[in-house]
């Protein structure tokens, strides 16, 4: 492929150029048109998560503001208003009772490479690996038994990278 326009992705400037050009949208358009529909919005370079406010029952504003979300050659893939959402590597959930909850999230694609034992780094690296992301994942879910699930597939893919029981 011969790129004719834009940042070549995987530089390091790609990012930060991606989330300047759209923030001048966001601060011209997108936040004075629909900040009072807006409760919380916050963007990750290219995953934006809200909390939305319905104005009328045709939601005829929510749809203004997902075409909205456009902005020169960027297209936004949205989805419907719901009480779940999965945002970067979370599930968010808000309750009947309006607590929110948390999930870890992993996609189904994932391929789970985490570090093989065999990879000549020092020995804090792999109990940095273990230690830290056992701490991520008691942080990010609220419900006991979805941590233990999600412990128990890391213990799975560690051991299938190569990793001892021990």
């Amino acid at each position: 492929y011969h790129q004719q326009n834009g940042t070549a992705m995987g530089t390091s400037v790609a990012c930060i150029y991606a989330t300047i050009y759209y923030s001048y949208h966001e601060e011209t358009k997108l936040l004075p048109k629909y900040h009072s529909s807006l409760l919380y919005f916050r963007r990750f370079i290219d995953d934006i998560i809200g909390i939305w406010i319905p104005s009328d029952p045709s939601d005829s504003k929510w749809k203004a503001f997902k075409a909205d979300l456009d902005f020169g050659l960027l297209r936004w893939e949205t989805e419907e208003l719901a009480h779940a959402v999965n945002f970067l590597d979370l599930t968010l959930s808000v309750c009947t009772d309006l607590r929110l909850t948390t999930r870890t999230f992993q996609k189904a694609m994932n391929l789970y490479l985490y570090l093989c034992p065999s990879s000549s780094q020092p020995p804090g690296v792999m109990k940095g690996l273990i230690y830290g992301s056992v701490r991520r994942f008691w942080l990010q879910n609220s419900n006991p038994e979805d941590y233990q699930t999600v412990i128990s597939s890391f213990f799975t893919h560690l051991r299938a990278r190569g990793h001892t029981r021990e």
